[in-house]
């Protein structure tokens, strides 16, 4: 999984509604991609490509719920970031992160109706694109 398919099956992430057993592998998945692509290390990669599914099943199940856990979602966000969230009446939540010594007013900004899943996703983007002016 790429860090854009990441981002393309976090957007698409619905409400919990039930959770069925292939829901929640997903859901797994999904979180062992969040910790892969925001909080790993070169050290905890078996290789830098991704990894196989044996791997994947051996992290998943007892870390951190970065889908589901502001706390935990806000783990992702690289360190000396700057990060507001705020509820939203028309997407549900919404998250700002800001760089360090942020003198251009740059920002990440990710909508979504969770906000655990929008931290989530504006910590994985702050790691791999560059920020956006604020106005």
């Amino acid at each position: 999984m790429t860090r854009e398919e990441l981002v393309s099956h976090l957007n698409a992430w619905p409400p919990a509604v039930r959770w069925s057993s292939d829901r929640l592998k997903r859901r797994d998945e999904l979180q062992f991609a969040a910790w892969w692509y925001g909080r790993s290390t070169e050290a905890d990669k078996p290789n830098p490509s991704w990894p196989d599914d044996d791997y994947v099943a051996s992290k998943t199940g007892g870390g951190p719920r970065y889908l589901e856990s502001i706390d935990a979602a806000l783990s992702l966000v690289p360190p000396g970031w700057a990060w507001s969230i705020q509820r939203s009446e028309s997407c549900g939540a919404a998250a700002w992160l800001y760089p360090p010594d942020n003198t251009e007013d740059l920002q990440i900004h990710v909508k979504h109706w969770s906000a655990p899943i929008a931290v989530c996703m504006a910590a994985i983007q702050a790691r791999f694109v560059t920020p956006t002016p604020a106005y």
